[in-house]
């Protein structure tokens, strides 16, 4: 019998046992892993497209687009596309052996090579970006390069069938046609951030997970904020239909901020069988149709609203107290005014001053800054890289223009010292290099004798007796300086300059303004003594010259950087760095990060250590058009910033400026004095002082800070509306409140409904804020003097106003009768809070606006007697906004119905606004009774409840939010009295004392068509204590800030005043004039929206059905 060999035998049983896992494997493909399997094969074959909707537009209450689009095109990458070619690839090489090709990484190069020649682009930068940000979200489109040309929008078009990943997209980019038109209400739209970008992939990833775990029967926990798992997929799924990428543009304040998701709409999904060339056979299920943004339709009037918005900017420069431009007052005052129709609650005009255009943000514009008012902002004004700007109109032709101011020292003196200030004066007197190095060196030497380290010590023992006075701030240590230290020729020195100075503060801030302007330490005895006569006011113009070359040079090195060095350090460095980075992750247990993030971080800090290094050899060979340097990689730098010289007129222009000052000194000293010069970034030492008023860093003040002080701490108001975001005393239209309360107390007592008889006069004294001086009679003949029952009385505007009741005190506006009907005649002062929060002061009104003010009430009238006097002419701590007075007098005007306002009017769109609803709580749904049999009380089949897309309005119907009674006796009896405001004969808005009226003729023809009730009113005058200096010496100062309240009324209801027209609030800080110049604003208000009326007719979108008053 033949045996097999035993070797032979393991051989064979190696090859059955070869044949039998093939079998194996074989069956499991085709039966374990068939449907698995089948869809792979599939996958290549189909190409998914996105179909973009465009955002819904805003529009007026007559259909005029405030926010609209325009057609761009972008350049996009589909990663989801790139995904379907393999990572790797086993192929022979040329020795035959097999070998791993990473196909999908050779595709991704060459795709960045050909991108990168068609759109003008760094190929490594398209590297990075498909790997790092386009594979985050792979099916949304990843802009590379937007607003390319059409041109090259069709050729990457042809591309896409050979090349998977490439993407030409046409979208829709957000334009504002009326530019700067109601902005504070629309607001604006911006690129969304890298924090809310991977915040949102993170929030993704998370919901996915949780759903998968609950979907496998594994313990998991429901995610914070939601109730039930049905909202969490609720949530993903409207994550994934919005499909947000780091490109979008998403609303940041007003109404594309508040109703965005309504106004984005939701992108759509198809999937579609192609052949090996890309071309599209046929559509596959399970594929998603795009829903449109809503439009929304607001209650405001486009043409209204500019009106209003140009009457600030008119009246803004009526205010000015001088032709010159001086920034000794506030550079932008602002304004507001608020019009609204009272028996709906509909805004009609919602405009305030300044404004900014929203198109920048879309733009990507450098002109973001002068909106934002940040601290670059500020920089590139001190250096002066950019002007100060504010919005005037031409009173000719009615166009808006930018009126500049370039920042010089005198301007930057004048924002910082009161005019006759000894600080100001002193520093008139030191205007040269060399009295400025002097005063410095001077304070320094003595501080060193001194062995101390604090100048504010120095001072408090130099000069401790009157008439000097003393630092507000507290000492941290005590004074162990002793004067006869002192060489007596060193004092005389620093007397010559500081002793005329009375304030030991203001001495320190001296100091400081020096070291601010010109840095001592940086002087040699050589180099002062040739330049030293240089005024310091020319000295900080050489300065300004010198820092916008260096921003510019910085712009163009950062370019040159790039390609010259971080080029180099990422082929040698780039895989240990990232090695790091991960390991650093992993310890943390931190998400990964794209490695784009990180790569961008490390070649900031490169850069920032590379011109640190070598900024002044750039600059220097700019301006001396030499190359001195020993360093061999530096030479190509500085050799592109001699060629970039000539490229750029406006910098040559400088250069050619700076030479001319260079002219004068030795080779060898003009680069010692280009080093002198510092840019705002630079002014990083702390101040020697402390000043009110200044910002802080870490709770230190420096240079930069001082520097900064010519614009204010807030800022000028640029987004943040006058109108609700910003609150300030209301002055006497709050009278009407305290008029209002007072006669609801009589009325329910029975009693006449004058409360008060008095004799508003104020006599004669010799000092005028004496607490004796008599501001008035009682009807007893008794005097009224200033301190009157343990509370200090505020005197009246007018000093002879007389006999005054109720009307009279309305009319012209008696101080001493409303705080003395609030105090004696009101039985409890508290009511009026309580009156106050019923009419929604001290509370937000609810406008569909982001980042409302409330305000706020006083909380001390109890005990408080002062305190009340003041707060019954509208002052104490009552702040209001102009959007809050505007529903307190709609309240009076409509009977009394407190209307929560509305900005948004109806919003039309193809599906019903997004709300969750449980489908658990559903009382009908299908198959009820048939599940009822079996104990099911719920919906199984919910896909049946789904709701069809269809046409939806959402109607903004007009909400009550409370009602207060308002007998017709007390509404009238304020009535008249406003009536009297504008009609009387002692009428605080009387025609013949408004100055305006006689510098506009068309003005005053309009005012005087709506007397005999078709306009009434209120006027305000608020104080507030105001100081823009940082000096010591001066003190705060009253500063008025004018109010007018109105109430107008078609002829054909001006004698029954049943219905009223229009509410119109006017608000004007820093008015000189009381709130009668406000006056007039109100009726060119009244006269445009008629005019608006005749020429729309009914052809208004929307006409609110509902009505309060019929």
């Amino acid at each position: 019998m033949y045996t097999i060999p035993e070797k032979v035998n393991r051989i064979l049983n190696i090859i059955l046992l070869a044949l039998f896992l093939i079998f194996i494997r074989v069956w499991y493909l085709a039966i374990i892993q068939h449907e698995e399997k089948k869809l792979e094969a599939l996958k290549p074959k189909q190409k998914l497209v996105i179909k973009r909707v465009e955002r819904a537009t805003i529009r007026d209450r007559f259909n005029i687009p405030l926010a609209a689009n325009k057609i761009q095109y972008y350049a996009s990458i589909r990663y989801a596309d790139i995904r379907q070619i393999p990572r790797f690839k086993w192929e022979k090489n040329e020795e035959g052996k097999l070998v791993r090709v990473y196909k999908r990484l050779l595709f991704i190069k060459e795709l960045s090579l050909l991108l990168a020649k068609e759109l003008q682009m760094d190929a490594v930068q398209i590297e990075d970006i498909i790997h790092g940000k386009a594979s985050l979200f792979p099916h949304t489109p990843f802009v590379i390069k937007k607003n390319i040309s059409e041109q090259e929008y069709y050729r990457l078009k042809l591309l896409e069938k050979d090349w998977a990943g490439i993407y030409a997209e046409k979208r829709s980019k957000r334009f504002y046609p009326h530019g700067k038109t109601a902005c504070d209400v629309i607001g604006y739209m911006s690129a969304i951030n890298q924090k809310e970008y991977y915040h949102i992939a993170e929030e993704l990833k998370y919901l996915k997970e949780y759903l998968f775990l609950r979907e496998s029967d594994e313990i998991c926990i429901l995610p914070k904020g939601f109730t039930n798992p049905l909202q969490v997929r609720e949530r993903l799924q409207i994550l994934q239909e919005k499909a947000y990428t780091i490109n979008d543009l998403i609303g940041k304040t007003g109404i594309e901020a508040m109703y965005d998701a309504e106004l984005r709409g939701y992108i759509g999904e198809k999937t579609y069988e192609v052949d090996t060339k890309g071309n599209l056979l046929r559509s596959l299920p399970n594929g998603r149709e795009a829903t449109p943004g809503q439009r929304i339709i607001l209650t405001i009037s486009q043409e209204l609203q500019q009106f209003a918005e140009s009457l600030l900017t008119i009246y803004e420069k009526e205010r000015d107290l001088t032709q010159e431009i001086t920034l000794q007052y506030p550079w932008i005052k602002g304004g507001a005014i608020v019009a609204i129709e009272p028996n709906t609650g509909e805004l009609l005009a919602f405009a305030s001053y300044p404004r900014f255009d929203p198109n920048d943000f879309v733009n990507g514009s450098s002109t973001v800054l002068k909106w934002l008012e940040n601290e670059r902002l500020i920089a590139d004004i001190w250096d002066g890289c950019q002007d100060l700007e504010r919005e005037r109109i031409d009173p000719l032709t009615h166009r808006f223009y930018q009126e500049k101011l370039h920042l010089c020292l005198d301007h930057y003196i004048d924002a910082l010292l009161a005019p006759k200030s000894e600080i100001k004066s002193c520093f008139s007197r030191i205007d040269s290099l060399h009295a400025a190095c002097t005063l410095q060196k001077t304070a320094k030497q003595l501080l060193e004798l001194s062995q101390q380290t604090s100048y504010p010590h120095l001072l408090a023992t130099l000069y401790n007796a009157t008439p000097h006075r003393a630092s507000r701030f507290p000492f941290d240590e005590k004074i162990k300086i002793q004067k006869h230290l002192f060489p007596q020729q060193l004092k005389t020195v620093l007397d010559s300059f500081l002793l005329e100075i009375k304030h030991n503060d203001d001495k320190l801030l001296l100091l400081d303004l020096y070291r601010l302007l010109v840095n001592e330490e940086a002087f040699s005895p050589e180099l002062l003594q040739v330049i030293g006569h240089l005024k310091v006011s020319d000295y900080y113009t050489l300065n300004q010259l010198s820092s916008q070359i260096q921003h510019f040079l910085l712009s163009q090195a950062k370019q040159w950087f790039h390609e010259l060095g971080f080029s180099s350090w990422r082929e040698q460095h780039f895989a240990s760095f990232m090695k790091q980075k991960r390991q650093e992750e992993k310890s943390q247990k931190k998400w990964a990060k794209p490695y784009t993030e990180y790569l961008d971080l490390a070649e900031k800090n490169l850069f920032s250590i590379f011109w640190e290094k070598n900024h002044f050899s750039l600059f220097q060979s700019f301006i001396l058009e030499s190359i001195e340097t020993t360093d061999a990689y530096l030479i190509p730098y500085l050799e592109r910033a001699i060629k970039e010289r000539e490229k750029n007129p406006l910098m040559q222009k400088c250069r050619e400026e700076l030479k001319k000052s260079l002219s004068s000194l030795p080779s060898n000293l003009q680069s010692e004095f280009l080093r002198t010069m510092r840019c705002f970034n630079e002014l990083n030492r702390p101040l020697l002082g402390r000043y009110r008023g200044l910002k802080t860093s870490n709770k230190q003040q420096l240079e930069k800070h001082l520097a900064a002080a010519f614009y204010p701490t807030t800022g000028y108001g640029y987004g943040k509306s006058y109108a609700y975001r910003q609150a300030t005393p209301l002055g006497s239209v709050f009278k009407l409140l305290v008029a209002y309360q007072t006669l609801m107390e009589r009325l329910e007592q029975g009693k006449d409904l004058n409360p008060l008889t008095l004799t508003d006069q104020i006599e004669w004294h010799a000092n005028p804020n004496s607490n004796e001086q008599i501001l008035g009679y009682t009807q007893e003949g008794l005097p009224i003097t200033r301190l009157y029952k343990q509370g200090r009385l505020a005197r009246s505007s007018n000093p002879n106003i007389g006999k005054t009741d109720l009307l009279r005190a309305i009319e012209s506006s008696s101080n001493i009768y409303f705080s003395l009907l609030a105090s004696e005649h009101i039985q409890d002062p508290e009511t009026l809070i309580q009156t106050s929060k019923n009419f929604l002061f001290g509370e937000k009104t609810g406008i569909e606006l982001p980042g409302e003010f409330s305000g706020q009430l006083p909380n001390d009238l109890s005990f408080n007697r002062t305190g009340l006097y003041a707060f019954a002419i509208g002052q104490h701590s009552l702040t209001v906004t102009p959007l809050q007075t505007a529903v307190m007098l709609s309240t009076i005007a409509n009977k009394g119905c407190v209307l929560k306002p509305k900005i948004v009017q109806l919003i039309a769109g193809q599906e019903r606004l997004r709300e969750y609803s449980d489908p658990f709580s559903t009382q009908q749904f299908p198959f009820q009774e048939h599940l009822k049999l079996i104990g099911i009380h719920f919906p199984l089949f919910t896909s049946c409840l789904k709701e069809q897309q269809e046409p939806h309005i959402w109607v903004n119907s007009t909400s009550v939010k409370q009602h207060i009674s308002l007998p017709d006796p007390v509404r009238n009896m304020l009535l008249e009295g406003m009536y009297k405001v504008v009609n009387g004969e002692k009428g605080n808005a009387r025609p013949s004392i408004i100055r305006s009226l006689n510098r506009h003729p068309e003005w005053k023809k309009n005012y005087l068509e709506l007397q005999g009730g078709q306009l009434i009113g209120k006027t305000g005058t608020a104080e507030i204590l105001y100081k823009a200096t940082i000096d010591a010496e001066t003190s705060a100062f009253k500063v008025d800030h004018s109010w007018f309240a109105g109430i107008s009324f078609l002829p054909k209801h001006q004698k029954m005043k049943d219905r009223a027209e229009l509410v119109i609030i006017v608000y004007l800080p820093f008015s000189k004039s009381g709130g009668k110049e406000a006056a007039p604003i109100a009726a060119e208000m009244v006269k445009k929206w008629r005019e608006i009326q005749k020429s729309h007719g009914c052809s208004q979108n929307f006409i609110q059905k509902e009505s309060l008053l019929k």
